[in-house]
């Protein structure tokens, strides 16, 4: 998801015991291979917050985006 922070992913996992573990990770430092890839398990539950600043920016692109095709849907006679 464009609006996503990336830097602050957490993956949520219950434990042996059935409480909940979770994990905190850069998916940045994972694609540059800074840090061991995350294998994500049966039941996990991925939290990915968003970031402000790029919710802003994609709300203008999505705003507009959907301004031109509903523009383009509308007939002119």
């Amino acid at each position: 998801m464009y609006a996503a922070d990336t830097s602050d992913v957490k993956v949520i996992r219950t434990g042996r015991q059935g409480q909940k573990v979770t994990i905190s990770t850069d998916l940045d430092n994972l694609k540059r291979g800074e840090q061991p890839d995350l294998p994500v398990q049966e039941g996990d539950v991925v939290e990915l917050p968003g970031s402000s600043g790029k919710m802003v920016a994609y709300g203008f692109y999505s705003f507009f985006t959907n301004m031109m095709h509903l523009g383009a849907s509308i007939p002119v006679r």
